[in-house]
Formats: structure tokens, C-alpha cells, sequence
């Protein structure tokens, strides 16, 4: 029995690893579902300042298991590796953060970073991915290179024109995200309220179109939470509206993207669920959370499937 229970962890975490690339292909491979952004300084100096930000990142405590496994400059590769090993033989969990630099111009270089995991679903990598690197890796590397480093964006979503410079050996450019209108966050001072979970579940339903905002008087008002601005934001845009519907499901107050994403709230953060299969496409995986990031939200990925997509 021992021998069976072994022998089946092994086979899980064998079919978990599948979804992370080995480092040669991680190496040689366009990165289509990472999380992108331009800096204003030459090549050299931007990859000297990833190279900083992933060494700072392998001294926390979190990742100190991390191992630079590629440093090639002069392709604009950089990989560092994790690999856990549990007690159970042959069971392991590997995280993968590759960067890729490309030269755009004399003083502007894109950076594109992924972030793999094994224990993760392979439709999380792009949104994981947007979620580090703007909540750490990019601002940090815009911090090491000095003040006005994020190139500014010309209309489109291109950045403004610079002048030609020879590009490092790589061929490829990294994916772009188009960008979308910019909504206000909340007024500092308002104070998210989770939603409330009722112990009898009601049927699902979509809810009305928008909560209204809080007002000063009377005992039952409050403070709009941040699905409720989430909700409104993406209602506001164009290319959001058409597939944004706000529902109870299984009690919880949720928002929903199409069938391939659902929105909730945990301590006044977004919190995003992608289903398994069918896996939704990395390129709107991106804009949806560059679209929240850029909204003033922290976001978080829920671990695993929250659920299956119809």
C-alpha cells in the first residue's frame, strides 16, 4: 500500500512539473505569456539592474532556494531555478523566473519576466507573472536604475519613438499588451469591507448593475468595497463592459470576465481565479491584470482551480 501511495505522488508531481519548461527550452523560447515593460536606460544598465532586483529576491526568505541557472548577457537571457524535494522520493516542486531583455532604441530596453511554478496551473503563468513584476520586480528594477526610468507609453500602447540601436542576439520582441483606460482608485481613506458570506447559499443570480457609494448618515451605509470598484471599473471600459456580469455564486458576491475568470475580494484585494480547462488565453490573462494593476488594485491569483469553466 505504502509502495502504491508512492508510486502515485510520483506520477501527480511528474504530471504537475509538465506544464514548467525545462531551463534549455525556458532559454530559447519567445516569451508570449510573461509580463512586459520599457525602461529608459541603455541595454547594459537595465540588464545590470535585473541581475541586482533577482539577487535581492534569492536573499529573502521566500525564494532563498533560488539558483541563477542562465546569466547571458549578450543574448538577454536570465534564469534562476527552484526545486523543492519533498520526504516522498521523486516528489518536487520547481519554480522558474526567466527575464528577457531587448534592446528598442539607444537608451530603451524591454524587459519581459515569467514566472513558472509546477504546483501552479499553466493558465496562472501570465497572470502570476503581471502580479510580480508589478508588484515587485519592475518597480524595483525602476528604483535601482534611478528616477523616470518606465518608458512613457505612446497612444496604442507603443512606446514613444527613440532612436535605432543594434539589439543583442536575441530576435524576438516581447509580447505587447495593449493599454486601457486608466480608472481612479477609491479616495484615500475609505475603508474595503469584505463581502458578506451567508450560511444558507441562494441561488445564483446576477446582481444589480453597481452598489452605490457609501454615504456619512444613517447606520446601514458603508464604504464600497473593492469588488465594488473593481466591478465599476471594468463596466467603464469599452472593450470590458460587453463580458462583465456581477453574481452570487455559492453565497459570495463575485464578478465574472466571460466564463474564464472570476473576481473576488479578501481583505480589500482582488482576488482572481482562472479555470484549468479550457485554459483562457495568456494575452487576455495579461490585459486583465495589467487593466486592474493599473486601476490602483492588489490582486492576488488563487492557488490551484477554483473552479471549471462552462
Amino acid at each position: 500500500m505504502r509502495r502504491e501511495l508512492v508510486v502515485a505522488l510520483a506520477a501527480v508531481a511528474a504530471l504537475a512539473g509538465c506544464g514548467v519548461p525545462s531551463v534549455q527550452e525556458a532559454r530559447s523560447r519567445a516569451p508570449g505569456a510573461g509580463a512586459s515593460e520599457r525602461f529608459a536606460r541603455p541595454y547594459a544598465e537595465v540588464y545590470a539592474a535585473t541581475k541586482r532586483v533577482l539577487m535581492d529576491e534569492i536573499g529573502t526568505p521566500e525564494w532563498k532556494e533560488l539558483r541563477v541557472v542562465v546569466d547571458d548577457p549578450a543574448g538577454g537571457v536570465l534564469i534562476a531555478e527552484r526545486v523543492l524535494r519533498g520526504i516522498v522520493p521523486g516528489v518536487r516542486v520547481r519554480d522558474l523566473w526567466s527575464f528577457y531583455l531587448t534592446s528598442a532604441g539607444e537608451s530603451l530596453t524591454a524587459v519581459t519576466f515569467v514566472l513558472e511554478s509546477s504546483d501552479r496551473p499553466a493558465a496562472a503563468t501570465g497572470a502570476r507573472s503581471w502580479a510580480k513584476a508589478r508588484g515587485s520586480i519592475f518597480p524595483a528594477i525602476a528604483a535601482a536604475l534611478g528616477p523616470s526610468t518606465v518608458a512613457a507609453a505612446a497612444p496604442g500602447g507603443a512606446a514613444a519613438p527613440s532612436a535605432a540601436a543594434p539589439a543583442p542576439a536575441r530576435t524576438f520582441e516581447p509580447a505587447a499588451v495593449p493599454t486601457v483606460p486608466e480608472e481612479s482608485p477609491a479616495t484615500e481613506g475609505s475603508s474595503p469591507v469584505p463581502p458578506s458570506r451567508a450560511s444558507a447559499a441562494p441561488e445564483e443570480g446576477e446582481l444589480p448593475p453597481a452598489t452605490p457609494p457609501a454615504t456619512p448618515e444613517g447606520p446601514a451605509s458603508r464604504a464600497r468595497t473593492a469588488l465594488d470598484r473593481a466591478y465599476a471599473a471594468l463596466q467603464a471600459s469599452g472593450d470590458w463592459r460587453p463580458s462583465v456580469k456581477r453574481r452570487v455564486i455559492a453565497g459570495e458576491d463575485v464578478v465574472t470576465v466571460g466564463e474564464w475568470a472570476q473576481l473576488t475580494t479578501e481583505g480589500g484585494d482582488i482576488q482572481v481565479a482562472f479555470p484549468t480547462y479550457p485554459a483562457p488565453p495568456a494575452y487576455d490573462v495579461a490585459r486583465l491584470m495589467r487593466f486592474l494593476a493599473d486601476a490602483g488594485f492588489g490582486v492576488d491569483v488563487l492557488p490551484g482551480t477554483s473552479f471549471r469553466a462552462r
